[in-house]
């Protein structure tokens, strides 16, 4: 993973490189109220691909980092930060369907505290390949926006959910129950789309 920085004139100020043990991917940039900068992406770890949160201080200087993964492949798409400074990774895992023995894409959801400490996570429960490719909070904070792809008959299809953090419970192995949420299918095939919302979302924020 590498991150740069440039001026506003767009002269070079420093680069910070992230050597992992396998091949890394950036996916996602944000800052959180401190102007402290976080990345996420995807690195390698022992054959297995996993979300990967790194976060470095406004000068650059490296902080710490985070992975997080199931028994398959994951990756972070995107990152989202509130004003507590929690943050919230979405992406994509690859789950062995019980006893059928292969695999879907499902999206997934991460949590981890101002100090990088692991919440919670939860993973979309349905049959079909799905995938994030972003996220994004709500004025309130209390309720998440993914968008994403899914298939449907042999097609993809623009997905968008949105989840209510609050009153949420979380089970003992760290996985959370959120207990509702709406979903909106879109037969769209433009990555347009998933900006639009995105920006819309954004400009609720404001």
């Amino acid at each position: 993973m590498c991150l740069i920085k440039y001026n506003s004139s767009g002269d070079k100020q420093w680069h910070r490189i992230r050597d992992g043990v396998g091949w890394d991917l950036c996916t996602g940039i944000s800052l959180d109220s401190s102007e402290n900068i976080y990345i996420v992406g995807t690195t390698e770890i022992s054959g297995n691909n996993q979300m990967c949160l790194v976060k470095f201080d406004p000068s650059g200087q490296y902080q710490w980092n985070k992975t997080w993964g199931e028994a398959g492949d994951d990756m972070a798409m995107g990152i989202a930060i509130d004003s507590s400074d929690n943050i919230y990774l979405g992406g994509t895992s690859d789950i062995e369907v019980p006893l059928m023995h292969w695999h879907v894409g499902k999206i997934s959801l991460v949590n981890y505290d101002s100090s990088g400490q692991y919440q919670w996570d939860h993973i979309r429960d349905e049959t079909q390949n799905e995938g994030c490719f972003a996220l994004e909070l709500d004025s309130t904070e209390e309720n998440i926006y993914l968008a994403g792809l899914t298939e449907n008959i042999g097609h993809n299809d623009t997905l968008l959910v949105k989840y209510k953090l609050i009153g949420a419970s979380t089970n003992g192995d760290g996985k959370k129950d959120i207990p509702s949420y709406d979903i909106f299918l879109i037969i769209i095939f433009t990555c347009v789309t998933l900006t639009y919302f995105i920006k819309k979302i954004r400009k609720e924020k404001k």
